[in-house]
């Protein structure tokens, strides 16, 4: 059995102590010391880990949800976060295609001027009709990444020339119009224009008479050529607006509803907890911060803010909420703009203190949010507008633990043990946290059946870092030097374990009756050797 066997194995055993005091850790070679020889006489002895552990594993701050604040005097505070609602413009408006068809044909009087070689001149206009739902009233928008597409056709045995015009659709302050030459050259003419519509500004308040209308003029001329036409012949266009994006829009959104938008925020600090012991947070806070840049009245509400324990056995409503929520929109002098406001719960003001001593896994969030609540008034909004709502729940680290119990599980595959007829390995620990904790380690096989326990109940306590009279501070360090001996029975009924699940429960100084704060230069100092006993092949 090599040393880096040895280290790979008893590495799982470093992890474990770390999980005790909920502590992250970095890691180099060092050579501990093994001093005592008359106690360490192995065939093999050997260093295996160092271990400088600090805070960040206490708060399991694993992902971008999760940050350890830390002010001028190191003093930490966890702040979980998330995201509880976005809503987007496009969320509230989306324009379809729309389209306008129309078929030209000519009467008894135009004919005979057509087959006598003659001209003749058509004017006509349709209204396009925006299909839109939820009682939205859009008066203009500015595309973007939009197109016209007109698909015509003409039976005319003659040339024609039709020329479409949308006053209300303007770029570089010129309405849209387009000439489109209808050539016969011996068969009926078809074909198709798109239109590029970017940056154009559409207009759909019909001078200023409707909503969600767009006039569209249409002028055709055709020459006669003293070939026959007849009442069947006709020309025929449809012109169609298709993949409309607004880059700005003005209107009224209507009166929308959208209910029971779900999110939540993890708490993984208390992620391992079994759901025994306490642990409290002396001041506690959620803050949320909403920012709004849609110009629309709002009602907003969270319908429901509730704390689950990670066994999902128990929940806490919390109270305190804002009804509605103070939610600022931008009036239209200030269009582009974001607004920001934000409300708190505290102690003084709600029951976060209480819902926060359960020990949740996760904060759930339900939200309401209702537009123009007082009825019709005039609303704008860009492609980037959006309503947004972030949770943060801040806990600084002034509380107290008291038999806080925690489990993990971490994997075992470590079976070249045959050779090795007693293993010995010494943990030298420093510690500087105001928490002192015991640990159980319980081999398991693939089922979770129980194989074999490293401690006896009670045998390993780690002492809590000291504070002296009238400071907040740590200022000497506990310290604890423990070693284990495996024997050849043990050691072969390791060769089946494939878990080892990690039970320990921490107390905060004092055995948990007095608050204590936790600051980030706070290390728990561990030095690991190992003596192996091996039977030579």
């Amino acid at each position: 059995m090599t040393p880096s066997h040895h280290k790979t194995n008893l590495y799982l055993l470093l992890i474990a102590v770390m999980v005790v005091v909920i502590t992250s850790c970095s890691k180099d070679d060092f050579n501990p010391d093994l001093e005592a020889s008359d106690v360490w006489q192995p065939n093999i002895a050997f260093p295996l880990a160092y271990s400088e552990i600090g805070i960040d594993d206490f708060a399991q701050a694993n992902d971008s949800t999760t940050i350890i604040i830390t002010d001028n005097d190191q003093f930490c505070t966890l702040v979980y976060r998330n995201e509880v609602f976005d809503l987007r413009a496009d969320q509230l408006i989306q324009l379809p295609d729309q389209s306008v068809s129309t078929a030209f044909s000519l009467n008894n009087s135009e004919i005979l001027t057509l087959n006598n070689s003659g001209q003749v001149h058509i004017s006509q206009s349709r209204d396009l009709q925006f299909q839109v739902s939820q009682g939205i009233e859009i008066d203009s928008v500015l595309l973007k990444n939009s197109s016209l597409v007109i698909d015509y056709s003409s039976d005319f045995p003659m040339n024609s020339e039709l020329t479409i015009t949308i006053p209300g659709l303007i770029k570089n302050n010129i309405a849209f119009s387009q000439i489109i030459p209808l050539v016969y050259s011996g068969t009926a003419i078809s074909g198709q224009l798109s239109i590029p519509l970017h940056m154009y500004h559409m207009d759909l308040t019909k001078n200023g008479t409707t909503h969600n209308t767009l006039q569209v003029f249409y002028d055709i001329t055709i020459q006669g050529n003293g070939s026959s036409a007849s009442p069947g012949n006709s020309i025929q266009c449809n012109a169609g607006f298709h993949s409309l994006e607004f880059q700005n829009l003005f209107g009224f959104t209507g009166q929308q509803y959208i209910a029971n938008i779900p999110d939540s925020v993890e708490l993984s600090i208390f992620n391992n907890a079994l759901g025994t012991g306490s642990f409290t947070v002396a001041e506690p806070l959620i803050r949320f911060d909403i920012s709004n840049s849609l110009g629309i009245p709002f009602n907003a509400r969270i319908s429901q803010l509730t704390a689950i324990n990670t066994n999902q056995s128990n929940f806490v409503v919390a109270t305190g909420l804002p009804d509605p929520l103070p939610v600022v929109s931008p009036t239209i002098a200030q269009a582009g703009q974001t607004l920001y406001s934000s409300f708190t719960l505290n102690n003084s003001n709600s029951n976060i203190t209480s819902l926060i001593d359960e020990q949740p896994g996760f904060i759930l969030v339900q939200s309401q949010i209702a537009t123009n609540p007082a009825g019709h008034s005039i609303n704008f909004m860009t492609d980037s507008s959006r309503l947004a709502m972030n949770i943060h729940v801040e806990l600084p680290l002034y509380g107290t633990a008291s038999d806080f119990k925690i489990r993990d599980t971490l994997p075992f595959n470590y079976n070249d043990l045959e050779n090795v007829e007693q293993l010995t390995l010494r943990l030298n620990i420093e510690n500087w946290f105001p928490l002192e904790a015991d640990i159980q380690l319980i081999f398991t096989d693939e089922n979770y059946n129980g194989l074999d326990t490293l401690f006896v109940p009670g045998e390993v306590l780690i002492p809590s870092g000291i504070i002296p009279a009238n400071s907040e501070r740590v200022l000497m360090p506990g310290k604890k030097i423990q070693d284990h001996t495996f024997d050849k029975s043990r050691i072969l009924r390791l060769l089946n374990a494939k878990n080892i699940l990690i039970e320990a429960g921490a107390s905060s100084y004092q055995n948990g009756s007095t608050n204590v704060k936790i600051y980030n230069d706070y290390k728990l100092k561990i030095k690991i050797g190992a003596i192996a006993k091996t039977r030579i092949q």
